[in-house]
């Protein structure tokens, strides 16, 4: 959501500067995912354990300097009354411990026990990256450094959500099985079912109220629904307390007045914020229209009465919520090859050479937001799930294990990305080239999984990236060679690939 608002059409300094911000703030975080990939290799080194608190005091000192920058860019403050991040790169390279000597005997890369120093060296160059970043935020809301968002600026449209209309995808809603049909006829015969009910009620003064609330409450999962219909009778009880609490004074009628108009205002504010103060203030302004209508005659029954109608209209909704359901059980076969299809695309692109002269990472860039937005459609799917009966839910540990190895692949595959662009002049291009072709074969058969597919097939007899010789590790601060780096990213991207396959499959079983 943040995406679409600060991307869109980013032409005027401040939204220029809002994007380039944004991106950097993106870096950070595959800077962030690819240190959690090594640091379960480092605490099971008691040598690197003694320096690991001094990186979590850099990374920490950081996180509280952005977190004041956004606090500042909250309550805008203007440039000069934003303060600077300072560089810890120094901090970061007083804390390391020295390199031992190089081994005789060229240790491989794959063997599962990687080198801890050289870990914990890349791990310290991974946070400094994030420090950099932290700092080129705060000159960028400074003033002090200028955006650099050609592609961003002329091709913002690829960045955001679609918003074009087109009849497509509404005749793919017009399926018996399809979520948006199916929620319309609930909602029909709900809101048919609350406009019978109200006219045998004893009270009849306020029909829509019922009404309203059926509308209010049902949404198109049973979760979301849960959700509205706990916070409307929530926020309805305590509303009608507030209102009896207020009535108790007497107040007159420029107090009601001002209270109503406050009420109607914190009630849309809070609108898709938090629905319980949706609830309340809207419960309160309705109610103190009605004693301004009702005054002297019977106003205390309207709480009463507002009362009712909304546990009625809640509990019409919530049992119309299991006729003509669509579970997320349905919906999640699509969503995990959607995610592995991104993953595909995104790993083609990251492992994408190209000339050393093209300077727009545009490509990948849109491949990367698109396996995020897939990751988190999958998410949303499975966090609406636990709230379905046991009958339908489906199994948690197989789409846990999908989401977190395609999470770890990201990260993988982002940082051989960042070398790539980064640091190529440090690569032997004539082992790398090679290299990176068979990861990307590779990790293309894996992610390749077709509609009928029931389990994994045996690993295919190609000569393997974890085969390759290797030399010692480097120190990737001071190495002029990040080739044997390079391959084990790949090796353990491959591996990745290779357990995120197994878990879609797994998962797409499940679910079937």
């Amino acid at each position: 959501n943040t995406r679409d608002v600060v991307l869109e059409s980013p032409t005027t300094p401040v939204r220029t500067r809002l994007a380039a911000m944004l991106l950097g703030l993106l870096e950070a975080r595959d800077h962030q995912l690819a240190c959690d990939l090594d640091l379960d290799t480092l605490l099971q080194h008691q040598d690197s354990t003694a320096t690991l608190p001094a990186l979590q005091h850099v990374l920490n000192t950081t996180a509280q300097q952005l977190e004041g920058l956004s606090l500042s860019l909250l309550l805008g403050r203007s440039m000069l009354a934003i303060a600077p991040i300072a560089n810890l790169r120094s901090a970061l390279a007083g804390v390391l411990p020295l390199r031992p000597p190089a081994q005789a005997v060229p240790e491989p890369l794959n063997t599962g026990t990687p080198d801890a120093s050289a870990l914990l060296h890349n791990m310290a160059d991974r946070i400094g990256h994030i420090n950099d970043e932290a700092v080129h935020l705060a000159a960028l809301a400074r003033g002090d450094a200028s955006p650099e968002l050609a592609a961003v600026r002329t091709q913002w449209q690829l960045f955001v959500s679609p918003t074009r209309w087109a009849w497509a995808p509404l005749l793919g809603q017009l399926g018996w099985r399809a979520p948006t049909l199916r929620y319309a006829l609930r909602a029909t015969l709900a809101v048919a079912a609350g406009y019978a009910v109200s006219l045998h009620l004893p009270w009849a003064s306020h029909k829509y109220w019922i009404l309203t609330t059926i509308v209010v409450v049902m949404r198109g999962n049973l979760a979301q629904t849960l959700q509205r219909r706990d916070a409307r009778v929530a926020g309805t009880l305590l509303g009608c307390l507030l209102v009896m609490a207020l009535l108790a004074t007497h107040p007159g009628a420029r107090t009601l007045f001002m209270v109503i108009a406050l009420s109607m205002g914190l009630a849309h504010a809070f609108a898709l914020r938090r629905y319980l103060f949706t609830c309340i203030f809207a419960t309160l302004a309705g109610l103190l229209q009605a004693h301004l209508l009702l005054v002297g005659v019977a106003p205390t029954f309207a709480i009463f009465e507002r009362l009712g109608d909304t546990l009625l209209g809640a509990a019409l909704a919530w049992l119309f919520s299991y006729v003509l359901p669509a579970w997320e059980r349905s919906q999640l076969p699509g969503l995990v090859r959607r995610s592995l299809q991104a993953q595909l695309q995104h790993a083609k692109l990251a492992l994408e050479l190209g000339e050393p002269s093209q300077s727009s990472d545009l490509p990948w860039r849109l491949a990367r937001r698109e396996a995020y937005d897939s990751l988190s459609a999958l998410t949303m799917a499975t966090q609406r799930s636990l709230a379905e009966p046991d009958e339908v839910r489906p199994p948690l540990a197989p789409l846990e294990a999908v989401q977190a190895r395609s999470y770890q692949l990201l990260a993988q595959l982002t940082a051989i990305k960042s070398l790539l662009l980064l640091r190529r002049a440090q690569l032997d291009m004539a082992v790398a080239t090679p290299a990176l072709q068979e990861a990307a074969r590779q990790i293309g058969l894996e992610l390749a999984v077709s509609e009928t597919e029931q389990e994994t097939p045996p690993p295919t007899d190609a000569p393997s990236i974890a085969g390759q010789p290797f030399q010692p590790r480097p120190d990737p601060l001071l190495a002029k060679d990040l080739t044997p780096w390079l391959l084990r990213r790949l090796a353990l991207a491959g591996g990745m690939a290779r357990e995120l396959r197994q878990a879609a499959v797994q998962a797409l079983q499940h679910v079937a």
